[in-house]
C-alpha cells in the first residue's frame, strides 16, 4: 500500500563561491531565518582545511579538494540539530560528500562538486 503521508524535507542547494565573503554570509542568513532548510548543501565555499565554519543550530559535514593547493571548491552539507545523521564514505577522485539523514524514512544526500577543469571519463 501506498504512502500516503509523504515526508517533506526543506532543503537548500547553493554554489555559494566564497561562504567567508560578508555579502555572502549575511545572504545565507537571512535564507536560513525566512525559509528555515532542514539541509542545506554549499558548494564552492573556498574554505581551506584549517577553517570552520559553523551554522547556528546546524552540524556541519565538508569535504574539501585537496589537490587544488589552496582555498577553492570543496562541499558543506548543514543538517539540522535535531536531525539524526551519518556520513558515508564513498572513494572517488571527485569532491564527494554523501550523509544519511533518518526522518520517519531514511533519506541519502549526495553532494558532488566538479572543478571547472575537471576532466573526467564515464
Amino acid at each position: 500500500m501506498a504512502n500516503l503521508n509523504p515526508i517533506i524535507i526543506d532543503y537548500l542547494l547553493w554554489n555559494i563561491n566564497g561562504f567567508q565573503k560578508k555579502k555572502k554570509k549575511t545572504e545565507l542568513e537571512l535564507i536560513i531565518h525566512n525559509h528555515n532548510p532542514q539541509i542545506l548543501c554549499l558548494r564552492e565555499s573556498n574554505f581551506k582545511d584549517s577553517f570552520i565554519a559553523s551554522l547556528k543550530n546546524y552540524t556541519r559535514c565538508s569535504k574539501n579538494r585537496l589537490e587544488s593547493g589552496k582555498a577553492s571548491g570543496c562541499t558543506f552539507i548543514y543538517v539540522k540539530i535535531f536531525i539524526p545523521y551519518q556520513i558515508i564514505n564513498i572513494l572517488s577522485e571527485l569532491v564527494v560528500l554523501v550523509v544519511q539523514i533518518e526522518l520517519k524514512e531514511k533519506f541519502t544526500i549526495c553532494d558532488i562538486y566538479l572543478p571547472n577543469k575537471k576532466k573526467i571519463s564515464i
